[in-house]
């Protein structure tokens, strides 16, 4: 099996790479989150349980797309590729501007926000 992290490698280093709407290649990536502009980070990845497409974090704060939805988006995707740690940013980036504007997911940023020990005001 080839590595599926060598597309991204080779776009992140500027050779120049083949893109093919029905093939979603693994790699860090970001989309505008609307018209009010804002990045929203994505990564693709396989591993044992199959393709994985995560939009928002690796911890899958916004929501996990599949497959089909990914294919659907890919050629607006791949052409945003960033590095692992600007994903990283993008991510702390939005999940700050959630929860300047009050919309944040209540479960699992309920712990996110008790491990780093911020209590949250209610409205």
């Amino acid at each position: 099996m080839a590595d599926q992290w060598s597309w991204y490698r080779d776009r992140m280093s500027g050779v120049t790479v083949d893109v093919t709407a029905d093939r979603v290649e693994s790699g860090f990536f970001y989309t505008k989150a609307g018209k009010s502009g804002g990045r929203v980070p994505i990564a693709i990845w396989r591993d044992d349980k199959g393709f994985r497409c995560r939009v928002g974090s690796k911890a899958n704060v916004l929501r996990e797309i599949g497959e089909e939805e990914a294919k659907r988006k890919w050629t607006w995707i791949c052409g945003n590729p960033v590095s692992r740690d600007d994903y990283k940013i993008a991510f702390e980036k939005y999940f700050m501007r959630k929860m300047k504007n009050g919309t944040s997911e209540p479960i699992y940023e309920k712990y996110v926000l008790k491990a780093l020990g911020i209590v949250r005001l209610i409205r």
